[in-house]
């Protein structure tokens, strides 16, 4: 949520996520805003036991 509002991000990972993306976790996200795409944010880290976990495979 940013503000108190759901975003919808795209995650650039195709693997399993389901130990990093829980309800209530901090991420961090890239704004990303082009006719072209589906959403306007990119899921780049998201936190898991005080570390932050990189999501971009490519990175």
């Amino acid at each position: 949520m940013i503000n108190q509002e759901a975003i919808i991000a795209h995650v650039p990972n195709t693997g399993r996520m389901s130990e990093l993306l829980n309800p209530g976790v901090r991420v961090v996200l890239a704004w990303n805003p082009a006719p072209h795409r589906k959403t306007n944010y990119t899921l780049i880290l998201v936190e898991k036991n005080g570390r932050w976990v990189g999501i971009q495979s490519i990175l």
